[in-house]
């Protein structure tokens, strides 16, 4: 969170509610997550013919478009 406000900041932003806010929150947020992709896996075990890493495809052009300022295509970023 602090990067992103740093960036926001540096794009002539002043609001910052959000990243103060749910900065604090990044680790317990993160293990949620973890905990949940766990679940999701043990009771939706993934098909052989999907993709595992679409979604990380696709989060990872969405960070270059943050950090870069550019669209990167997704096949780029696989």
């Amino acid at each position: 969170m602090a990067y992103l406000a740093e960036l926001a900041a540096g794009l002539g932003s002043s609001e910052m509610e959000y990243t103060d806010v749910h900065g604090v929150c990044d680790i317990e947020h993160t293990a949620g997550l973890i905990r949940a992709f766990e679940i999701e896996s043990s009771n939706y075990p993934l098909e052989s013919d999907k993709e595992l890493f679409e979604g990380v495809y696709l989060l990872r052009t969405l960070l270059k478009t943050i950090v870069f300022g550019k669209t990167a295509s997704v096949a780029a970023a696989a």
